[in-house]
């Protein structure tokens, strides 16, 4: 599967009345949204909004203004997970039969929970390339406390949006780098924040390998300076990764790294993985992209609603070829 859908409590899901999505991701301190409709199959941003809101209640109030001022009512929302609602484990595909495999990963994820699995939603994605070495199948499993789901309710309770799908920051990224066309050939997509980061390989449309950056900066919008160790660790983790996915595949997976739109300055960040690690490095920039938008979107509008937008963008699935 290529989105995370999970069962909201048996409860029956109301029908989408309109056409369009509307992207919608929180923060500690505040609230992103986004809506993209497609004209002729090209996504065109209408709308998009970030507002400061430190509680649910704020959260609420923000998302349902947003709606009201942009006549949403009754569109299919995505809403995307903060990094410490979830967690993502790569692990062997299980031997089983389709309809066995949603319980088969269940057995699989009661290893990597310490609490009890009626209390996880658990679901997964198999990865498009086998391991080389023996053919295996590669997934990732998704966990995520099923105490999450009232409280993703509670901020689109008056929104009279249709909650269709609580998705993975890692497929938002994903659907914005569907965006970019020289992506296609592999590009490593790396986002940055004050409170870690998140590397995902990339390759026509694929996700081949997804990592946490494990770091803190000083500051929502820090400065990286040029003998921060944060730039050693987060090229280290880019050359495990490249490493990692060439051994495992057994093919070149990317050459290019893109850096997300971030409120981090990463001035210093560029150079300093080019000379490094010896790749192309860019900055993402949604303006260059094939996404259409009413109104220019500066970087600190893609920075902030990057999420919402990347949720709200329809995936489209495609075959990965396999290198001979």
């Amino acid at each position: 599967m290529q989105a995370v859908k999970w069962i909201f409590g048996g409860k029956k899901q109301q029908a989408v009345q309109k056409s369009g999505r509307v992207g919608v991701y929180c923060t500690s301190d505040g609230i992103a949204m986004a809506y993209i409709t497609e004209e002729q199959e090209i996504p065109l941003l209408k709308a998009q909004a970030y507002q400061q809101a430190d509680s649910p209640s704020k959260k609420q109030v923000a998302l349902s203004t947003f709606v009201k001022q942009q006549s949403l009512e009754g569109l299919e929302c995505i809403y995307v997970l903060q990094n410490e609602e979830y967690t993502l484990s790569l692990v062997e595909t299980p031997n089983a039969p389709p309809t066995e495999m949603q319980n088969a990963f269940k057995w699989l994820a009661q290893e990597a929970i310490t609490t009890s699995i009626d209390k996880s939603v658990i679901d997964y994605f198999e990865l498009p390339l086998r391991r080389a070495r023996d053919s295996v199948k590669m997934s990732y499993i998704s966990i995520m406390q099923r105490a999450v789901i009232p409280q993703v309710e509670a901020i689109l309770n008056d929104s009279k949006l249709i909650l269709t799908t609580i998705n993975l920051p890692e497929f938002a990224i994903r659907n914005l780098a569907d965006l970019q066309p020289s992506s296609k050939k592999g590009v490593i997509l790396v986002s940055l924040t004050a409170n870690g980061g998140k590397l995902i390989i990339y390759k026509a449309g694929m996700i081949l390998l997804c990592r946490s950056i494990d770091f803190k900066a000083e500051g929502s919008q820090a400065d990286i300076h040029p003998e921060s160790p944060m730039l050693e660790q987060v090229a280290l983790e880019i050359q495990r990764s490249i490493d990692y996915s060439s051994n495992i595949f057994r093919q070149t997976v990317a050459n290019t790294i893109y850096l997300m739109p971030t409120l981090m300055n990463l001035e210093h960040v560029t150079p300093y993985l080019k000379s490094a690690l010896g790749l192309e490095v860019e900055q993402f920039d949604l303006s260059t992209s094939t996404l259409k938008s009413e109104k220019p979107l500066t970087l600190l509008e893609q920075a902030q609603c990057l999420m919402a937008i990347g949720a709200a963008v329809k995936h489209v699935n495609v075959t990965l070829e396999t290198e001979h």
